[in-house]
């Protein structure tokens, strides 16, 4: 088994303060930097005219036509926390107004720092990283019918998942992982989960190639992070729903 399998496998477990700021460091020396948030009762129309300024018309547009108000403000969210966390590192504006989409739909900043976004239920989180490419997954878990998601697990994760004691907690700790690795790669919904191999016997494929990171945010959710390289996640900072809504 090769070290990178062996990091992947031996997640390190995160937690992130929910009703405090976490304490901020002096040294942006990390490689990798997460922070999140709960939407709670946001108003999309206080979040669109923060962002007007920086978010192509066309963009604005795409966000305003999703039908559910809960899509909307989670999408204006995660582009506020990517907005958030540049400035965090000293990048001008002009840096977040770059961000374009790649030929595989992944939103980029052209020769710039690297970010990615994920939301579930009423939670969003973005990474950001100035050294290497970077994917979160955050998902509410919730009930499903695993068997309808069989096809995306390797025979071995499966096994593994419907002998645990929480088997729906055991897919989704699973399902995160597997996005994780695939929107950092960029790729994404290019390549079937079920050929994403998380087992500690994975020696090649895309899942030896990546990094992976548990965060612990809160019973009723699973998220992971993936990086390029092992160095462990800096710069942690949990934003309130309030500093969201009234940055200063």
């Amino acid at each position: 088994m090769t070290q990178k399998a062996h990091d992947l496998h031996e997640t390190q477990n995160i937690m992130i303060p929910r009703s405090s700021v976490a304490e901020a460091t002096d040294n942006h020396s990390g490689n990798v930097s997460i922070t999140l948030t709960d939407i709670g009762s946001f108003h999309e129309d206080a979040l669109s005219r923060k962002l007007h300024p920086h978010l192509p018309d066309e963009t604005l547009k795409a966000i305003w036509r999703k039908k559910r108000r809960i899509d909307r403000i989670t999408t204006l969210a995660g582009r506020y926390l990517v907005l958030q966390l540049l400035r965090s590192k000293g990048y001008p504006d002009t840096y977040f107004n770059r961000i374009r989409n790649d030929t595989y739909g992944k939103p980029h900043i052209p020769g710039g720092p690297h970010f990615n976004v994920s939301h579930s239920g009423t939670m969003v989180a973005a990474v950001f990283s100035e050294s290497q490419r970077v994917g979160v997954d955050l998902e509410h878990i919730r009930p499903l019918d695993l068997e309808d998601f069989r096809s995306c697990m390797q025979s071995h994760e499966w096994d593994r998942l419907v002998l645990s004691e929480n088997p729906l907690k055991a897919f989704f700790d699973l399902w995160t992982r597997k996005e994780a690795i695939l929107k950092a790669d960029g790729r994404g919904i290019s390549i079937p989960l079920g050929k994403v191999d998380t087992g500690p016997g994975e020696v090649g494929g895309i899942a030896a190639q990546w990094h992976v990171r548990r965060i612990e945010i809160r019973g009723d959710y699973s998220c992971h992070v993936a990086g390029e390289n092992a160095a462990s996640l800096s710069d942690l900072e949990y934003i309130p729903p309030a500093q969201l809504e009234n940055p200063s």
